[in-house]
């Protein structure tokens, strides 16, 4: 199914951001799902390796976390 492999294609891409360094934003109106992607992230990378915001009111530059979830109302 084509579908399944984009999918496994895009996640492949987020989890390569992830392990060199780039900041990872994962934006969404339920607020618990983006702390479960943010979560699920977290344990591609060692314990202490990266600083994680799970849900925030507001964008934080990349230099003061590398995964940042946010609500869908916040502007980029």
């Amino acid at each position: 199914n084509l579908q399944k492999l984009t999918n496994v294609d895009k996640f492949n891409q987020i989890a390569y951001n992830v392990i060199i360094g780039n900041q990872v934003i994962v934006r969404g109106k339920n607020k618990r799902l983006v702390e479960s992607v943010i979560s699920v992230l977290e344990g591609l990378i060692p314990l202490g390796c990266c600083k994680s915001v799970h849900y925030s009111s507001h964008y934080l530059k990349s230099y003061e976390c590398k995964l940042l979830g946010l609500s869908d109302q916040v502007s980029l």
